[in-house]
């Protein structure tokens, strides 16, 4: 089977309502690129394609949900709102012609794409309804945010660390190499470069300043026991090994309430949001009637 004839499978039903594997391949590649707009070094492992096949997988199915709670709602968009948001996205284009070539491109006529539209600004419409316009945050709430994260928010030392990065058949080789080397003067950041396994292995295991407080216990209590220059020995974390050198240590002035207030309410704000948005969704979820098409999905992954 082609990829075009598996574009055109169901691979779930929404109370009903079908998603075909076309609209989630679509959202897929741009998350795709996006990663690597973020992330150019990086490489993406077949494990976490997986995972993100699926977190957006799941993104449809709530957003359908919503959309479908929206209309039971009598939530609707009107037709000036649908021309203004058309309009927004003409706007991109310097002619009519480039316009309906996007279209063409995205396999879409006119009326498709206006349906499209209108259920997103429905999605939009509906959140803000149920999450965004219910998010109130005082000043008592954000001093007490401060509070509780105080350390996390105003470090007062901050690490400036290398690290790499084993897993368990490289450390079973190369642990005791490595370590003989280090030993011996070789240069720190051109073994992370050789050895290590993880994303920083390429700036020379480079992983910036962190407040001690951001690292889990086991890797705390080794870390502070470092001075400048000193090398930690292999802290096994999870299925991983690491291994730490620091670099520099540097003190910070605590951060005022008032200074970071705004930037404070951003992030409450948005940890609100999420919360609520996983709690809504979860509703809907429970008496919703979701059925997986497993065979349509064992092609595509088959094919994949």
């Amino acid at each position: 089977m082609e990829k075009k004839d598996l574009l055109k499978l169901p691979i779930c039903s929404v109370n009903g309502e079908n998603i075909y594997y076309s609209e989630l391949d679509a959202v897929y590649n741009i998350e795709i690129d996006n990663y690597y707009k973020e992330n150019p070094e990086d490489k993406i492992s077949t494990e976490e394609l997986k995972e993100l096949f699926f977190e957006t997988f799941y993104s449809l199915i709530y957003e359908k949900l919503i959309i479908q709670q929206a209309k039971k709602e009598g939530v609707t968009i009107s037709e000036s709102e649908l021309q203004i948001e058309k309009e927004n996205f003409k706007e991109k284009f310097k002619h009519e012609t480039e316009y309906l070539i996007a279209l063409d491109d995205k396999g879409l006529e006119e009326k498709d794409f206006l349906e499209k539209l209108k259920e997103e600004l429905l999605l939009k419409k509906m959140l803000k309804i149920k999450i965004i316009n219910n998010i109130n945050i005082s000043d008592e709430d954000l001093k007490e945010y401060y509070e509780n994260n105080k350390k996390f928010l105003t470090p007062k030392k901050l690490y400036k660390l290398k690290q790499i990065t084993l897993d368990e058949e490289k450390f079973k080789r190369f642990s005791n190499a490595i370590l003989s080397k280090l030993k011996k003067g070789a240069n720190f950041s051109n073994i992370a470069k050789q050895y290590s396994i993880d994303n920083y292995s390429q700036n020379g295991g480079d992983i910036g300043y962190y407040p001690i407080d951001a690292f889990e216990d086991s890797i705390r209590k080794e870390l502070i026991k470092l001075a400048i220059g000193q090398i930690s020995d292999f802290i096994k974390f999870e299925d991983k090994y690491l291994l730490y050198k620091l670099e520099d240590v540097q003190m910070q002035v605590e951060k005022k309430f008032e200074d970071i207030k705004d930037k404070l309410k951003e992030t409450l704000k948005e940890q609100m949001y999420i919360d609520r948005f996983y709690n809504y969704v979860e509703q809907l979820m429970d008496n919703a009637d979701i059925e997986f098409f497993e065979e349509n999905l064992e092609k595509i992954f088959s094919f994949k």
